[in-house]
């Protein structure tokens, strides 16, 4: 090799190390700042349920898990627009940017204004009936509505904004605005009922008035880099076909995804009212914002993974295995700290009654949070190569045998049947999304013996549901170890790389 060939890629190894290096330190900053809200939902939520009593904190668990789907209403556009700019930002056409931003702004206000419009005419009628709540929490729950309706449009475009800020590469300011958002769901609503008067409408009308005020800070720092940057040149309107082409199959998993993932809190509630609801969403509640941790991931490696999947094939491949192993490894420590201490630490946290009623919910659930953390990473991959039908296609497939399944598993268990349910259908879920990754991007044995692994030690923590004693308790925590160290030696080589 001659000396000019060996500088040349020593400047490439180092620009290259210096690259990864930004996406380290971007992944960290996430986390760091997304565990703000984890630790103030650790200090309000036992005191949102001593104030506003058990039901009305069932319902406003609810109320998070709406606002949460949302994001619907964007029709997969926002996550278009991300992976637009990015690849915009890569081939450096930076005349196309702020017509795509404009085009893809244009069409989110149409769908925001048709979403809120119906949840607020949905709060007029008798939904509150239908999903068992009290007659004299009626009022109060049409209201929370009512408020839920009104903001509809700053989660969608809160969601885009942030999105734009990740495709400029701004992380920081990403992560933080995440952060306060996230924090607020649980300070706004504890303060609100300390303040200002405990109930389920002011609660959620706390929520619904910061997230406009929010909203103004990644505006005003988007409008500063298009202006610094000149990026406000504008060559037309970009076809909306081509926008809704791929938002179109993005739109069904949004729609049918957060459907399978959510609903099984609103047949609780019909079944057995809301103080089950508590018992059942408040575990799930607390563990699913672990999800901090694959969205930290995906936030900064969704454009990156979209600029490269043309350019950097192998690199592109790489991010997908290295995410699948910290994600897949991590939820297995969570696992076996579950196994361990999971029913103790509820109990010092929120009551020996509290906990003797929720333990088995978040040990099952937690053990399906496995299979769906690896599935996260194969979903992220699919929609930045630009596969968007594939993951569609998955939830179609999914959505028909979850629904048998939970109608024979709640008939047969009751609400552990549920969580069960939900469990099997994300492993499930794992399954197809992998085969169509093994099928279009990685054709090798790794691929089959990663969802092993994840299925080995989601069937693991089941046992420790249902056989509680100390011995099935030790042979479950030696399995998971096992499984975590043949998954860091399957893993070590591309991560090393």
């Amino acid at each position: 090799m001659k000396p000019q060939d060996d500088r040349d890629l020593s400047r490439s190894s180092l620009t290259t190390v210096r690259l990864m290096n930004k996406t380290y330190a971007a992944v960290i900053t996430y986390i760091l700042t997304a565990f703000i809200p984890f630790g103030l939902a650790i200090f309000c939520i036992p005191y949102l349920i001593e104030t506003l009593g058990l039901q009305a904190f069932g319902y406003l668990s609810l109320v998070w898990v709406l606002i949460g789907y949302f994001s619907i209403f964007d029709l997969g556009l926002g996550r278009v627009m991300t992976r637009e700019v990015s690849i915009c930002l890569a081939a450096k056409e930076f005349d196309k940017i702020w017509s795509t931003v404009r085009s893809i702004t244009a069409l989110l206000i149409i769908f925001a204004a048709i979403g809120c419009c119906l949840i607020l005419v949905l709060s007029q009628t008798n939904i509150h009936q239908w999903l068992n709540v009290p007659e004299e929490m009626g009022d109060d729950f049409n209201h929370a509505l009512l408020w839920l309706g009104i903001t509809i449009p700053s989660v969608i475009f809160f969601g885009a904004a942030r999105g734009l800020l990740e495709a400029f590469s701004k992380f920081t300011a990403a992560a933080l605005l995440r952060a306060a958002v996230g924090s607020w769901v649980f300070a706004g609503p504890a303060l609100a009922a300390k303040f200002v008067s405990a109930d389920l409408p002011t609660a959620v009308m706390a929520i619904s008035i910061f997230r406009y005020m929010i909203l103004a800070i990644p505006l005003l720092i988007i409008f500063n880099t298009f202006k610094s940057n000149n990026f406000f040149a504008f060559k037309g309107w970009i076809s909306p076909l081509k926008s809704m082409q791929m938002a179109g199959w993005m739109t069904v998993s949004n729609f049918v995804s957060p459907i399978m993932v959510y609903f099984d809190r609103f047949i609780v509630s019909a079944i057995s009212g809301p103080a089950s609801v508590a018992f059942y969403t408040t575990p799930y509640d607390v563990i699913s914002r672990l999800s901090i941790i694959p969205e930290a991931i995906f936030a900064v490696i969704f454009p990156k993974a979209s600029r490269e999947q043309s350019s950097n094939f192998e690199g592109f491949r790489r991010l997908h295995r290295t995410s699948e192993a910290i994600l897949g490894g991590f939820m297995i420590l969570v696992a076996i700290c579950i196994v361990s201490l999971g029913k103790s630490v509820l109990s010092l946290w929120l009551g020996e009654y509290f906990a003797e009623n929720s333990w088995k919910f978040l040990s099952i659930l937690s053990a399906g949070l496995i299979c769906n953390f690896v599935a996260r990473a194969a979903f992220n991959t699919l929609q930045a190569k630009g596969h968007a039908k594939l993951t569609a296609y998955a939830n179609l497939i999914e959505l028909p045998i979850y629904a048998i399944l939970l109608y024979a598993l709640i008939n047969w268990l009751g609400l552990i049947g549920v969580a069960l349910a939900w469990t099997t259908r994300v492993c499930l879920n794992m399954i197809i999304l992998r085969h169509f990754v093994s099928r279009y991007i990685s054709r090798d044995f790794r691929e089959f013996a990663v969802d092993v692994l994840a299925l080995a030690a989601t069937f693991l923590v089941l046992i420790s549901v249902f056989y509680t004693g100390l011995i099935a308790k030790t042979f479950v925590i030696l399995g998971l170890v096992f499984i975590l160290l043949a998954g860091l030696k399957l893993t070590y080589h591309e991560i090393e790389r």
